[in-house]
């Protein structure tokens, strides 16, 4: 979790709010149902980049609520992983509608260049109006992805747009980036936590197995990913968060509850160094009687974690999304009929 105190939150809020002044007061009544049309459409969305979703009365209720979600996973993510994002100065947010990703990381690039693109011109032009003035060297570009800017960028955003294309679209645009990206360059896919949208994620992870790229979170597994094996699972993002107040006042109103900030990701680095021999928890198998066990995805592939509760809570008995060192005391993985090997702790 980022911590206010840590300055970043309170100065990413502090943009969103330059960014749109209704913030400060009641928002507008439109907003509301705005954004309850907003959320029904994208848990439905279906390779459809086209629509109105970013018209003039969407933009801001989308800034407000889906991009300041966004905004926070990426703040969380560069924390997690600060090396991958120091002195990038030309970033591309592709697809990016309004510019939520651009704005987000103008906060943590204060110095960068930033090129965005989207299909929908409304969008575009409600970027040039309210982050230019806020300082963000922004140039804006009317494309339909797989279709890139010139150049060659040190950071790729990619936020809840890979799952709008078809799957032919989206691998020629991550063939078309991995051909781009500048050296020691990085790529940052952003997606919704829903399953075919994550599953399709944790595939097209495979094209970053070889090198000069590796894969810098969440992932330790160095193959293909093993959580595919698991049927009906998926990999993501929950971690806990206190958003503004003006953030759960609209997320009231429109009869949503975001409790958790859940996303799913994918950080990837061209001539980047291997990530260290850390292991993840990427999910909690059905409760067993007398047993502690989390799936972890670790350097050697997945593994079911097990300990007996008589012996009190394992020091890996933690939430989903926790990254740590190996811990010690896990026996030797034993096979389970196909299934992730089990390995056994004993304090």
């Amino acid at each position: 979790m980022i911590h206010a105190d840590s300055g970043l939150l309170g100065r990413l809020r502090t943009t969103w709010e330059a960014a749109l002044p209704a913030l400060k007061g009641p928002h507008p009544a439109a907003w509301a149902p705005a954004l309850r049309r907003l959320s029904d459409r994208f848990n439905r969305i279906e390779g459809a980049p086209e629509g109105d979703y970013f018209d003039e009365g969407n933009v801001e209720p989308y800034l407000a609520h889906h991009g300041w979600a966004q905004a926070e996973a990426l703040a969380w993510i560069a924390a997690e992983r600060p090396a991958c994002f120091e002195g990038k100065r030309l970033v591309w947010d592709l697809g990016g509608g309004p510019g939520v990703l651009t704005l987000a990381a103008s906060v943590l690039l204060p110095g960068a260049r930033f090129v965005l693109t989207d299909l929908r011109a409304p969008a575009l032009q409600w970027a040039e109006a309210r982050l230019r003035p806020l300082g963000v060297d922004l140039t804006t570009h009317a494309q339909r992805l797989p279709e890139l800017p010139s150049g060659s960028p040190d950071l790729v955003l990619v936020g809840h747009v890979l799952n709008e294309l078809p799957p032919r679209n989206q691998e020629s645009l991550l063939d078309a980036l991995k051909a781009r990206l500048a050296p020691g360059g990085t790529l940052l896919i952003l997606e919704p936590a829903l399953l075919p949208q994550t599953r399709r994620l944790m595939e097209l992870r495979e094209t970053f197995l070889a090198e000069p790229w590796s894969i810098q979170a969440p992932c330790p597994c160095p193959g293909p990913c093993p959580m595919l094996a698991l049927a009906k699972q998926w990999c993501v993002a929950e971690v806990p968060w206190e958003p503004p107040p003006w953030f759960r006042s609209l997320d009231a109103a429109a009869g949503l509850d975001r409790r958790q900030l859940r996303f799913a990701y994918l950080l990837a680095q061209r001539d980047g160094p291997a990530s260290a021999p850390r292991a993840r928890i990427v999910g909690l198998p059905p409760p067993q009687k007398g047993k502690v066990q989390r799936w972890a995805c670790t350097p050697a592939g997945g593994e079911v974690w097990e300990a007996l509760s008589r012996h009190g809570e394992p020091p890996w008995a933690l939430p989903r999304t926790a990254e740590m060192e190996l811990p010690p005391g896990l026996g030797a993985p034993r096979p389970q009929g196909g299934n992730w090997p089990l390995r056994r702790w004993e304090p």
